[in-house]
This record gives C-alpha cells, sequence and structure tokens, in this order.
C-alpha cells in the first residue's frame, strides 16, 4: 500500500516545483526520496521496498 510509504520533508526548492504540477482529481505528489539522480521508473516490490530505475538502466533500493 503506497499510503504507508515514508515521506521526506519537503524543502522550499521541492515546495516550489511542486506547486506549479497541475494533477488531475484524485492524484497526488509527494517527494519520497531526493538523492537518486536521474529517476525515471519506480516499482512497489515484495514487503514494501521501492525500486527505482534510471535512464543509465541502473537500478537502485530506495529506503
Amino acid at each position: 500500500m503506497i499510503a504507508s510509504l515514508p515521506t521526506l520533508a519537503a524543502s522550499p526548492e521541492h515546495e516550489a516545483v511542486l506547486k506549479q504540477l497541475h494533477l488531475p482529481p484524485g492524484f497526488n505528489i509527494r517527494i519520497f526520496a531526493d538523492n537518486l539522480p536521474n529517476a525515471r521508473q519506480m516499482a512497489l516490490g515484495d514487503k514494501g521496498v521501492v525500486y527505482v530505475g534510471s535512464r543509465q538502466q541502473r537500478l537502485r533500493r530506495a529506503r
């Protein structure tokens, strides 16, 4: 369940970017990690592990 994932406190720079985004009704956005350069895809694995892929085809486990 995605609602149980941890969320980082957004920095002022992140808040400014988030305020510029327009999402359809029922959608929301939040910062999960900010130390994963060039992140492109996310997948939720077993036991709530989040995997992040990048354009360089690297797979990282987000904590």
